[in-house]
């Protein structure tokens, strides 16, 4: 078995002066103040063949052109290869915005720079390590997909629909023991302020990290990795207030820790990853306005020993990404959302009649969800185990 080594970092990335926030169009004036500080955190993984990168910051969403120039700058910071760099967002809306007018383009700069730093920093703290899975359960999130008396769906409710409850629970740790890092994967829009808050939040995903460091030290990172999230929004949607950010993100961050309590066996790993552009069918009314026909889909897929994940670049549906998780071959599979692109949302071909928000904004025509699972799960079968 190859010898494993890894390192973990974090650095703040919160505006030090009011900043347009991002997710909701309807808000037109900067902030008003900070509830939580926003973070850049890294984990580098090695094990002496290939060498990984996960990336994650608390922002709402990076075009496909600002993930692409980031992986860059970690690439010629850290010597790893560009390709095996995965970097995502949290999707808090609660963020400042990273394109169009309203840019902070100063602070836009120095985000640039913390994120080349904060991998670099977690490279240089690499050493030999562990690494042990295991999936808790959560239910911070509802299928935000309500269908109303009229016949119509709109966000809102909707406590029959599909949620994803499974949160995945990675725990990192030195050949002491002692541990470096946890990243946890949970499908649930970060939306739980809503469009009238104005103040700056790394939202319930926050809370939850937050708490886990509390209670593992200092030292050690926890890092929040977005599933399908697509069509779940948090139990508290409508007028909520910064005290139900507790109220969620509380007990997601204590369903980490009691996941970690009974995680193991803890073993070293081998490392795997691969990556493809997925085409998948445009919408019919977009290729009539002259639009390709054809959205580039960039996905990776990447292992840490039996433990596999998929990447979509943009808001997945959960339905799509539990049946990825079902039928993928290995023991263990997540799907890692607003990760290395940008496309919109992919929803279920069998939502596109219902209508709703979701519908109305994506891009990708209903065939769009059978191509994408099926090359996604072809790229799972490529990081097969040695």
């Amino acid at each position: 078995m190859p010898e494993l080594s890894a390192g973990a970092a974090k650095v703040e990335i919160t505006p030090k002066s009011p900043a347009h926030l991002a997710g909701y169009a309807s808000r037109d004036e900067p902030s008003e103040g900070v509830h939580d500080p926003l973070f850049a955190r890294a984990l580098m993984l090695d094990d002496g063949t290939t060498s990984i990168c996960l990336a994650s910051c608390d922002l709402c969403l990076l075009t496909t052109e600002l993930h692409d120039e980031l992986r860059e700058l970690i690439g010629a910071a850290t010597g790893i290869d560009p390709g095996n760099v995965l970097l995502a967002t949290t999707h808090t809306h609660s963020g400042p915005v990273t394109r169009g007018e309203n840019v902070n383009a100063e602070w836009l700069e120095a985000f640039k720079y913390k994120m080349a730093y904060v991998a670099l920093l977690a490279q240089r703290r690499k050493r030999p390590a562990r690494i042990a899975f295991d999936s808790g359960s959560s239910d911070a999130g509802v299928n935000r997909r309500e269908h109303k008396e009229d016949g119509t769906t709109d966000l809102g409710a909707n406590p029959d629909g599909f949620v994803d409850r499974e949160l995945g629970v990675f725990r990192v740790e030195d050949e002491s023991g002692a541990p470096l890092a946890v990243a946890w994967n949970y499908g649930c829009h970060g939306t739980l302020l809503g469009p009238k808050n104005y103040i700056i939040s790394a939202d319930y995903m926050g809370v939850a990290c937050h708490r886990v460091e509390q209670a593992m030290g200092d030292d050690v990172v926890a890092m929040f990795l977005s599933g399908g999230s697509g069509n779940v929004d948090p139990r508290h949607r409508v007028e909520p207030t910064p005290e139900h950010l507790e109220e969620v993100g509380q007990p997601v961050g204590e369903e980490v820790l009691r996941v970690l309590e009974d995680i193991g066996p803890r073993q070293t790993a081998d490392l795997a990853v691969t990556s493809s552009v997925i085409e998948v069918p445009r919408r019919e009314e977009e290729v009539a306005d002259g639009e390709p026909c054809v959205i580039d889909v960039p996905t990776w897929a990447f292992r840490i020993g039996e433990t596999a994940v998929a990447t979509f670049p943009g808001e997945l549906f959960a339905e799509i990404g539990a049946n990825i998780k079902r039928r993928s071959m290995h023991p263990n599979t997540l799907v890692w959302s607003y990760c290395n692109g940008s496309v919109g949302y992919l929803p279920t071909a069998d939502s596109y009649p219902e209508g709703g928000y979701e519908i109305r904004t994506t891009h990708c025509a209903p065939e769009a969800e059978a191509i994408y699972t099926e090359g996604a799960l072809q790229l799972l079968a490529q990081v097969a185990g040695r």
